[in-house]
């Protein structure tokens, strides 16, 4: 700058919205003879572009100054100078209060003040404390966040009077917005959040029935709901059930609470009162004891009570009883129901009759059964129950001394017996006529020590002249579905029989022990060849009895037997009267030079279709054929002194042919 040369006097200067003039103090300026006159300036302006407030949000923000003239600028924040602020643009990034001041030479200006504001950055958000739905009369909590900042409410786009604080309290469904700081160029507005109000349920309750009951009946109620809503009902404030329907029978005030099932709001019905007429006193009682014999009865009164009478008994109506005194004659726990003048119906309490039973009193003859004495003597006996007394007679005469539940008797005649039971209750027995009959006489056929051979069958029977009745017994256990006069047993066991005749008498029979004998099956042994031939032994010690060709050998009983023929030979055992099963075929070959002529031959051998025998003598007739087991397979008739025998039918084996002349040989048949 140049230094100018004043006199001590200032310039006129314009301070722009001021009116006034001044100069600040830290312009003090003294005479400068450098300076002409000619390079004073006589008029300065100076004024900041902004129009007051300017509004940052978040950010600095840009002044600018306009001066008139030549001068030096300095900006001023809240009247403090800013050092290095000298340029014509100053970026303000503090809220504050700005001005600007211009000087030249000795003159100086001062534009007005603006007011900076640097507000936070706002980003509006709608807080729910809880969800967005609720039920009429109640309250969505909406918090307003994302700064500190002044607020405003809006529902569907329209301001809520008065809705600036930080939460607001949503009751009417819409859609909500908050706006911060709505006056400021920083305003921010939120998103919108939809707020649900659900209607309440409309539940309304009715009597099905009377409010006004009597004790102990009970009026229905009805709540008219939607399909989807759920049902609780109160009495006097306490739960009570949660069913569409409610049966009352208490007096005092009923309500129901219907709960939607989707939205899970609740609205209470109108409040129904019911009335109970109180019951009266009804008593009864009885005239005489209430327990007694069966047969004896008890009267029953009515003590208290008025009205309509109904006796009951075991909660039902007696048919016709409806006076004030009832005989009952029968065990039951008995009521009396009385109506009153109001239709309502009182029951008295209960009296329980207890009616004792008779003693049992049929009578029957020990064994038989009937009254029938069969053979010597016998037992009457009574069905005795624990703590029965007893008194018999006999053709009406009493037996004295005879006691006990039965009595022993020898002799036809008629017998009864008088029974005390331990109720003390009576009763006498209809007669019992007692007849005399002989025992049936019963023989079993056979009896004893009974001997089967295995797989025979015995036949016994029951010989018994008078018996019409049989039942047969395997050791001891009664054998279904055989109840004739015979049976066919083979098993062992012991068997008897049970007979009765017509007049109820019954016997049993002696016992057949069956004893079943099983033999077994001897074995061949080869013994080796003697003089005689070929040495055969049985297994079996004794009862042997030989086989040749399956026929019995003539004297061949002992344990061993020479055979001296060529064949099959076989074995059975017999212990007592019973024979084993026969045993395997043993086959002995003798040389064909002993058995037959030199002129017979057979061919072929072994052989497949058939066999050959040539130069048989005039006498031969037949043939036969045996397997090893001693069994004929083939048989035939020879033709002149040639024999052809088919062997299609045998198969692979060793086979004895016989010829009716006694002549044997042996053949084989091969199959491949």
């Amino acid at each position: 700058m140049k230094k100018v040369y004043f006199a001590w006097a200032l310039c006129l200067v314009s301070f722009v919205g001021f009116g006034r003039s001044t100069v600040h103090e830290r312009y003090r300026f003294v005479p400068n003879p450098t300076i002409t006159e000619s390079t004073v300036e006589s008029e300065i302006t100076v004024a900041i572009d902004q129009p007051s407030p300017v509004v940052g949000c978040g950010a600095a923000v840009t002044l600018t100054a306009t001066v008139s003239g030549v001068a030096e600028l300095s900006w001023l924040r809240n009247g403090e100078f800013i050092d290095g602020a000298t340029t014509a643009t100053f970026i303000a990034n503090q809220s504050g209060t700005y001005t600007v001041v211009a000087v030249a030479l000795t003159c100086q200006a001062q534009s007005l003040p603006v007011e900076v504001i640097i507000e936070s950055p706002l980003n509006a958000t709608i807080v729910l404390s809880s969800g967005n739905e609720v039920c009429f009369g109640e309250q969505v909590e909406l918090q307003a966040a994302g700064g500190n900042a002044q607020w405003q409410w809006y529902r569907n786009g329209i301001e809520i009077a008065e809705a600036n604080g930080a939460t607001y309290l949503a009751a009417v469904a819409g859609t909500y917005t908050v706006v911060g700081n709505g006056s400021s160029p920083c305003a921010s507005v939120s998103a919108p959040v939809e707020v649900v109000v659900h209607p309440l349920p409309q539940v309304t309750i009715f009597w099905g029935g009377s409010s006004l009951i009597c004790a102990g009946d009970s009026s229905s109620l009805v709540a008219a709901v939607s399909p989807q809503e759920d049902v609780e009902w109160y009495y006097n404030g306490l739960p009570a059930g949660n069913a569409n329907g409610l049966n009352a029978s208490l007096a005092g005030q009923y309500s129901a609470v219907a709960t939607n099932q989707s939205t899970g709001c609740s609205n209470e019905s109108n409040t129904l009162t019911l009335e109970v007429l109180l019951a009266q006193n009804v008593a009864i009682a009885a005239i005489g004891a209430t327990s007694f014999c069966n047969g004896q009865s008890a009267v029953l009164e009515l003590l208290a009570g008025a009205g309509m009478i109904q006796w009951q008994a075991n909660g039902q109506d007696v048919e016709g009883a409806s006076g004030s005194v009832l005989q009952v004659s029968s065990a039951s726990t008995y009521t009396a129901r009385v109506i009153d003048e109001s239709g309502c119906a009182s029951y008295s309490n209960q009296l329980s009759i207890l009616v004792y039973p008779l003693p049992t009193t049929a009578l029957s003859v020990e064994g038989s059964g009937v009254a029938v004495l069969c053979g010597e003597a016998d037992e009457v006996v009574a069905q005795a129950e624990a703590g029965d007394a007893y008194v018999w007679y006999a053709s009406g005469q009493e037996l004295v001394g005879a006691v006990a539940s039965s009595l022993t008797i020898d002799q036809p005649g008629e017998y009864a017996v008088q029974i005390t039971n331990v109720y003390g209750c009576v009763a006498i027995s209809e007669p019992l006529f007692v007849e005399q009959y002989a025992l049936p006489e019963l023989v079993l056929e056979p009896s004893g020590l009974v001997t089967l051979c295995a797989g025979q069958t015995q036949y016994f029977e029951a010989i018994c002249p008078t018996a019409i009745q049989y039942e047969w017994y395997a050791d001891g256990v009664l054998l279904d579905q055989e109840f004739n006069s015979y049976f066919e047993g083979f098993e062992a066991g012991v068997y008897n029989v049970h007979v009765m005749d017509e007049n109820g008498c019954d016997v049993m029979s002696s016992v057949a022990n069956v004893q079943v004998l099983v033999v077994d099956t001897p074995s061949i042994i080869d013994g080796g060849i003697t003089d005689e031939g070929q040495l055969l032994v049985s297994q079996a010690a004794s009862g042997n009895q030989w086989y040749f060709n399956g026929e019995a050998i003539s004297g061949a009983t002992q344990s061993t037997y020479v055979a001296s023929a060529s064949g099959v030979y076989t074995v059975i055992s017999i212990e007592d009267v019973c024979e084993s099963a026969i045993s395997e075929g043993f086959s002995v070959t003798i040389s064909i030079t002993e058995e037959l002529d030199s002129r017979i031959s057979l061919y072929p051998n072994p052989c497949n279709d058939y066999v050959v025998l040539e130069g048989l003598p005039a006498s031969t007739s037949s043939y036969t054929v045996y397997d090893l087991s001693g069994r004929k397979v083939l048989e035939g008739v020879a033709q002149g002194t040639c024999l052809r025998v088919d062997s299609q039918a045998l198969g692979s084996g060793i086979y004895w042919l016989v010829l009716s002349g006694g002549e044997q040989v042996s053949f084989e048949v091969s199959r491949f």
